[in-house]
């Protein structure tokens, strides 16, 4: 058990360590924009068809805890979830096949990198919350105690009501219960079910179509192999052999054993009930091997696993070969969790930033403004500025962060913030003499000298580039040659974007941003052919 809660720690600060820089993804801002406030109903309207309840619960109670800045904190709760299903597992197996074997089986989850989005994500505390709850609910039924029985019940109760991952548990427990010939104890199961029901006929979404159905078979085979790659650390590949030859182990010990264990029966039927449920409801949508539909499917099979094997103190090579198994996947399902986490971690600063630009310029955000509806679709500047003032803070970074992000993130900050400002020449007077002159930033092919609040550009070359700091008013431009003049702009980034609009030949015009609460300047690249002046304009 020592060694166990080592492990678990390690773990834990690992998963913890992988997902930083990480903030709000995809679906999580559904419960931002939609189910942040509300009635009744914001808790129990179904989410991706799913009965989220208690996520819900635990999001909104966040929200109004901590608001949208300290997001390691939602991660910390999934992590947590994660861990307590590895000690219900070694529980569980500890009183079945001895503590050795059990730290064996409880390692095998613990390390289930390949559901790499179940231990990264903290939405994923809907699917890892069922597991844990079906998990709690089999450990209490072993007690055999009325009040471990009303438990089981309640624990049922909370897979049921974190995501239909709560489902499968109902007919392997129901059957683990017959199988015994508990009959009365059936209630525990009954209760929860019959609840989750009554939600059911109000909000539930019904996802099988007859196309789904057709597809599902080779849909279903595809995740099972998934599954048991997922314990090894790889993928469908590598689960296509590790299935075929665990199974034909399995068949040698089930026709070995003289009687079927309860439990064996029970984990089974989640398993089957699990993928064809998730086949005929799924198959047309996401693929078989997707990261969040590994972690029930490796826990089942686990727990089936354990009911095969007899209890046993093992000798020292078995446990050498153990380690060495237990190790191989864990470095192997570690690249897997890697490469992925370093994706998410790099959408998240994207968004940050880009959530940032949007929080600059809120004044100018219409309301239906998507920042990015890749990473986040339910994200709209309206949704997101109500949650902001109720929550008292964002999840967007602060200039000086998007300063010091990659250049990916700045440049996607100044997109935003273009996409908002639209800035375009118009016409305006001549400034007065008092206005501040530009900074000059950068100078290919031309001579500048300042006349004035002004900047002389005379160029030496047929076309000149000259960067230039912006005032925080803007600039007045006169343009004397013989072509038009054009304009580029950047702010964060270190790339230029044409804007629209251009500086005709011989005329003037006037290019101002709207002033916000940021000091860093904009920065003007003008590409001229001939004489122009560039001065500067107040506020």
């Amino acid at each position: 058990m020592w060694l166990l809660g080592a492990l678990m720690l390690f773990v834990g600060v690992l998963l913890m360590y992988m997902a930083r820089g990480t903030t709000f993804y995809y679906d999580e801002w559904t419960y931002i924009v939609s189910k942040f406030g509300g009635g009744i109903n914001s808790f129990l309207e179904p989410h991706n068809e799913h009965f989220s309840l208690i996520p819900i619960a635990i999001y909104k109670l966040m929200f109004r805890i901590v608001g949208m800045r300290d997001y390691p904190l939602y991660r910390l709760i999934v992590v947590v979830m994660h861990l307590v299903c590895v000690a219900l597992v070694y529980d569980i197996a500890r009183r079945r096949i001895g503590a050795w074997p059990a730290l064996v089986a409880a390692i095998s989850v613990l390390w289930l990198f390949a559901a790499w989005q179940n231990l990264l994500w903290a939405f994923q505390m809907s699917f890892v919350g069922s597991v844990m709850g079906g998990l709690a609910a089999w450990a209490l039924i072993d007690r055999d105690t009325r009040r471990c029985d009303i438990a089981a019940g309640v624990a049922l109760g909370v897979a049921l009501s974190c995501s239909g991952l709560g489902i499968p548990f109902v007919p392997g427990i129901a059957a683990e219960l017959v199988w015994q010939r508990r009959w009365r104890r059936l209630w525990l199961v009954a209760v929860p079910f019959a609840l989750y029901l009554l939600w059911y006929t109000h909000y539930g979404v019904n996802m099988v179509t007859t196309n789904s159905v057709i597809q599902s078979p080779q849909w279903i085979l595809e995740m099972v192999a998934a599954g048991f790659g997922a314990l090894v650390g790889r993928d469908t590949d590598w689960g296509v052999p590790v299935t075929v030859l665990l199974l034909w182990l399995a068949a040698k010990r089930v026709v070995a054993v003289e009687r079927l264990s309860p439990r064996f029966i029970g984990a089974a039927i989640t398993t089957v009930a699990y993928v064809v449920l998730t086949g005929v409801s799924r198959s047309t949508i996401q693929a078989p091997d997707e990261s969040r539909y590994l972690y029930l499917g490796a826990v089942c099979l686990v727990m089936a696993a354990i009911e095969l094997l007899p209890k046993m103190r093992p000798t020292g090579r078995a446990m050498g070969v153990a380690t060495v198994f237990l190790l191989a996947a864990a470095l192997m399902g570690w690249q897997t969790m890697h490469n992925n986490a370093l994706v998410l971690r790099g959408e998240s600063t994207l968004l940050a930033a880009q959530v940032g630009a949007m929080q600059l310029e809120a004044a100018h955000a219409p309301p239906a403004y998507a920042p990015d509806p890749t990473i986040a679709p339910p994200l709209t500047a309206a949704g997101y500025f109500k949650a902001m003032r109720e929550m008292g803070n964002g999840a967007g970074d602060s200039p000086a962060a998007i300063l010091a992000s990659s250049v990916t993130d700045r440049i996607a900050a100044d997109t935003v913030l273009l996409q908002l400002l639209a800035p375009a020449v118009a016409p305006r007077p001549l400034p007065a003499a008092a206005a501040p002159v530009p900074t000059l930033a950068g100078v290919n092919g031309a001579r500048v000298v300042r006349s004035g609040s002004c900047l002389v550009l005379d160029p030496s070359a047929p076309t000149a580039l000259v960067a230039l700091a912006m005032p925080r008013g803007g600039v007045f431009i006169r343009n004397h040659g013989a072509t038009s003049a054009t304009l580029e702009l950047r702010r964060f980034s270190a790339a230029y974007t044409p804007i629209a609009g251009v500086v005709p030949a011989h005329h003037a015009d006037a290019l101002a941003i709207p002033v916000d609460a940021s000091s860093v300047p904009w920065y003007l690249q003008v590409s001229i052919t001939g004489p122009t002046r560039v001065c500067g304009l107040t506020t």
